[in-house]
């Protein structure tokens, strides 16, 4: 599933969440050998063992209370979660009363763009779809997501993300704010409309011995002509075969 989910993007890209990947499986199976394959770790036993760790994340970090802050956390996250992860989760939910939603981001490397995005927060109808097009519409793709039910009717989700646009480096504080509204609000959220991206092609235009250039749609992939007055109108149908990509393609317009 490692190498799938690393295939899933372009070979030629190295960026944070896929070292997190690799480092995720190297310790998983460093993990597994030490033990040995035919002595299985149980549920139990390794929650216990993260539990500890994290507890002892916390401590040198000055948190108090770590053991009311690590019941309102779900068992789940000590089985799936690396202690580094539970604890930066448990500090951020440090000082919060239950019940009030927390947003929190951070750079998986320094100087990546690669983002974890966790929240906690009542859970309501909705709420997982409107967190999903909120990220969509900030522009960041989601990569990898783990959502889990806490206590008291809570969620924990955590997703992994990269922004669509590298030539813009995303804004933790804004990511965060903007989750913050939508987490705590109506859960009134669209999902962002796609502009039709439209491209100049050159065409070949039979009539008359006359040629014109027209418009080519990508998004819908049809043929249609310029704006009247422009060079290449014709104000009687003609037929149009596009010189672009392999065979020829024949569309009749006005």
């Amino acid at each position: 599933l490692t190498c799938a989910d690393i295939a899933g993007t372009s070979p030629k890209l190295w960026n944070a969440w896929k070292d997190r990947l690799l480092s995720d499986l190297h310790a998983a199976t460093r993990f597994a050998l030490r033990r040995g394959l035919e002595h299985p770790v149980a549920a139990a036993e390794r929650i216990a063992e993260n539990r500890q760790a994290v507890q002892a994340i916390l401590a040198d970090d000055g948190i108090d209370g770590i053991d009311a802050l690590l019941a309102r956390m779900p068992d789940a996250t000590f089985l799936r979660a690396r202690p580094d992860q539970v604890a930066w989760q448990a500090n951020a939910m440090h000082g919060s009363a239950p019940g009030v939603p927390v947003v929190r981001v951070r750079r998986l490397a320094t100087g990546d763009d690669a983002l974890e995005v966790f929240i906690h927060s009542p859970d309501r109808d909705g709420l997982f779809a409107a967190i999903v097009i909120t990220l969509d519409r900030l522009g960041l793709a989601i990569q990898h997501a783990r959502a889990l039910d806490g206590p008291d009717g809570t969620i924990f989700d955590l997703f992994q993300v990269l922004p669509v646009d590298t030539r813009q480096r995303p804004d933790l504080s804004a990511i965060e704010r903007k989750l913050s509204t939508v987490v705590s609000g109506s859960l009134d959220v669209r999902p962002a409309r796609r502009a039709q991206r439209r491209e100049a092609c050159e065409a070949e235009v039979e009539h008359g011995g006359k040629a014109g250039a027209l418009w080519f749609t990508n998004s819908r992939g049809k043929l249609g002509p310029p704006r009247p007055g422009a060079p290449g109108y014709f104000h009687r149908p003609i037929e149009v075969r596009s010189t672009q990509g392999g065979p020829f393609r024949k569309h009749r317009c006005p």
